[in-house]
């Protein structure tokens, strides 16, 4: 993609307030967390798929407060159902401190956070020393334990896989280690932890708030949309209970949009940014309103979902209020979306190991051809790691072959757009990426 402009500094503002908040605790060095300390090291920092442990007490966190989660696969020491109910109550212990709420799905594509064991993951293996380790919000906060472990539940013991769980999720909300000893935040499994301590409930409600701050529902609403948007009217209210409103829409490369937004009652000092699906990139903003209206004008390169955020002048630091009208008005005629690339473009064409399985080969070849080809793998792709290829549009079949001789086949996979083709222990199963 092209290279992003920086941002503007009052959205930067927004952005860092509202889906990656400042850290509220000092730097600090975290405490030495080996076994000598009298205990067993909960994970491990940097965690190997995420950008490096934060340097502060408080530094990530979700930009909602209603989680998904998915269990990939079981645990092999224990049974399965045993395993996933200790890492539920881990969730419902979070949840009880704070606004948070937590739905288990069974659809990998709608869990915020995904669960798996595996002993192929880097610092995991075997017993002891390292026991799991998760990302922080801005890095997925996926969470894999140790399946070499000899899990146990519920006994406070070194592998009492409720209180790692719990732990694990901590790391995944958004907090760091703790330098308290007894907190369950601290690095390390010790006879002295037992569940939650006012460390860990101050730690997490800082970021989230308390259970009585539980606002009343607000789900993002989807602006109304047609062959092209003209002229589409919506109406919000910024208030200090929500300070801003996330509207999504659809948008086609070469589009032009201008979107405005009305103060209709109250003082309120209206302002808008544009975001990416994610809502981790800002495409553009309003700036400061002039007579009571914020308006912004962009072209879009590429087709998809995009967040647009209305807010007020100062977002939580601001005191206006009131209700707003927003609108979209196609500048130009909307260009229907491309089903295929343009000439020449080559597509993301991924292989995905979600499987305990050591794979050894891969092939991909087309459809039409009745070889296979040449084994795409030069070592071997272990659980949590992928294959990265790109190839031109077209029909495609996949052979994956484990190290131990099994052998998942897909066949005419439509690569239209880029896609990922995920390997389970007994099937294979395409994701389309977004737009």
């Amino acid at each position: 993609p092209p290279p992003r402009a920086p941002l503007p500094p009052f959205f930067f503002s927004l952005l860092r307030r509202f889906f990656f908040p400042p850290p509220l605790g000092a730097a600090r060095d975290p405490p030495p967390a080996t076994p000598d300390s009298g205990g067993i090291r909960f994970d491990v920092y940097p965690h190997p798929y995420s950008r490096g442990a934060l340097a502060y007490s408080l530094g990530d966190r979700w930009d909602r407060t209603d989680l998904t989660f998915y269990f990939r696969n079981c645990p092999r020491t224990i049974d399965c159902d045993t395993g996933w109910n200790a890492v539920r109550d881990g969730f419902r212990a979070w949840a009880e401190q704070t606004v948070l709420a937590f739905t288990e799905v069974d659809d990998p594509r709608d869990a915020d956070i995904e669960l798996s064991w595996s002993a192929n993951a880097p610092e995991l293996g075997w017993p002891g020393d390292v026991l799991a380790f998760a990302t922080f919000p801005s890095d997925g906060g996926d969470i894999v334990f140790d399946d070499a472990e000899p899990w146990t539940v519920y006994d406070q013991g070194p592998f009492d896989l409720h209180m790692v769980a719990t732990h694990e999720i901590g790391h995944a909300l958004g907090l760091d280690h703790s330098s308290i000893p007894t907190a369950l935040m601290y690095p390390v499994l010790t006879p002295q932890t037992t569940g939650l301590t006012s460390d860990d409930i101050a730690g997490i409600q800082a970021l989230y708030g308390t259970p009585d701050q539980r606002p009343p529902e607000q789900e993002n609403r989807n602006v109304p949309t047609g062959d092209a948007l003209e002229d589409i009217v919506v109406m919000g209210e910024i208030s200090d209970v929500f300070p801003y409103e996330i509207w999504e829409f659809e948008a086609y490369a070469g589009e032009t949009l201008t979107m405005t937004m009305t103060a209709t009652s109250g003082d309120l000092s209206p302002y808008l940014g544009l975001l990416t699906d994610d809502e981790t990139i800002l495409l553009a903003e309003s700036g400061p309103a002039r007579d009571g209206v914020a308006q912004l004008t962009y072209t879009f390169d590429r087709d998809g979902i995009y967040v647009l955020v209305a807010t007020r002048e100062g977002v939580e630091d601001g005191t206006t209020a009131g209700n707003y009208e927003l609108s979209l008005t196609a500048g130009e005629a909307a260009l229907p979306p491309a089903a295929t690339p343009v000439d020449g473009e080559l597509l993301y064409f991924d292989i995905r190991s979600y499987t305990a399985m050591d794979i050894c080969e891969v092939y991909v070849s087309p459809s039409s051809d009745p070889e296979w080809g040449e084994n795409l793998l030069r070592d071997v792709l272990t659980n949590g790691n992928l294959l990265e290829l790109r190839k031109s549009p077209g029909l495609y079949d996949v052979l994956v072959v484990g190290c131990n001789g099994t052998e998942l086949e897909k066949y005419e996979i439509n690569a239209e757009r880029s896609l990922a083709v995920e390997v389970y222990d007994n099937d294979l199963y395409v994701h389309v990426y977004p737009r």
